[in-house]
């Protein structure tokens, strides 16, 4: 009966004409829809893995606008992922074009926050801008924490989360299903420390995406940009950007956005000049 309860909060809605057939197509309805999240997303795989595969083949060879259109094809399709943004970073950089080099790079790295490749590369594409943006200092503290929060990946922390999430399922049926003392024992223990870990990665993954979708960040992409201290062209003129500059998008008014850089410089420019990572 404890087995039979803890099935109806996965598949409610079956009636249980009697337990073994009720358990038999609660399984089958969970079953079939974990094989349809699989089973979506691999129908571009196929041509997502090729059109991979021919744009390194296009960057070996030195083909970089080639290797370019491949991988923005993938990115098309849906098919965002960091290596795919990383490589599109390095065709960019290729070109000599470091505004759409950082850009691929910063979104790579919002996918792989950790990926050491990723950072080197963006430090040398940074070299190539001309602005120079000194953030202001700040305390070791505050520094740890960021760390801290940015050490795992947002999709490390929802893998971790997932996996602590079935293993405290696993220790919740251990400890209700099991006819001996001592796996219930441990199931309970399991269920109490995975329970922990998975409240702690979860709220980890909730902050990382609540950061990821409020928090925007964009690269200015033309060669030259005026910034202005109001969303006119008549306005005051503040200071003046180049092309591979990164600033935090606050506000928009029909064709100007208002930016904000690191060391607290604020000021309007045109939309159309600067790209969300």
């Amino acid at each position: 009966m404890r087995l039979q309860a803890l099935i109806g909060l996965f598949c409610p809605g079956v009636p249980l004409c009697c337990h073994s057939v009720g358990i038999f197509l609660r399984f089958c309805t969970a079953f079939c829809l974990l094989l349809a999240s699989f089973v979506c997303p691999n129908l571009f795989a196929d041509e997502t893995a090729s059109l991979f595969q021919q744009g390194n083949q296009f960057y070996q060879a030195g083909e970089y606008q080639k290797s370019t259109e491949v991988y923005e094809r993938i990115l098309q399709l849906g098919r965002e992922n960091w290596q795919v943004y990383y490589n599109l970073g390095n065709a960019y950089y290729k070109q000599r074009q470091p505004g759409n080099a950082i850009l691929n790079y910063e979104r790579a790295l919002r996918l792989s926050s950790d990926n050491e490749d990723i950072r080197f590369n963006l430090d040398l594409a940074n070299l190539q801008i001309a602005d120079r943006i000194a953030a202001p200092p700040r305390t070791v503290a505050l520094v740890w924490l960021e760390n801290a929060l940015q050490f795992f990946s947002l999709d490390g922390s929802a893998a971790l989360a997932l996996i602590f999430w079935v293993a405290l399922f696993a220790g919740l049926i251990m400890s209700l299903a099991s006819r001996k003392v001592k796996w219930r024992q441990w199931g309970r223990t399991l269920a109490r420390i995975a329970g922990a870990l998975f409240a702690v990665f979860a709220s980890l993954f909730a902050y990382q995406y609540y950061d990821h979708q409020t928090t925007n960040y964009g690269i200015v992409m033309a060669s030259r940009v005026i910034v202005h201290s109001s969303p006119s062209e008549d306005a005051t003129e503040v200071f003046i950007l180049h092309e591979g500059t990164k600033a935090s998008l606050e506000a928009q008014a029909g064709d100007w956005a208002r930016i904000r850089l690191g060391d607290g410089k604020v000021g309007w420019l045109l939309a159309k000049t600067v790209e969300k990572i």
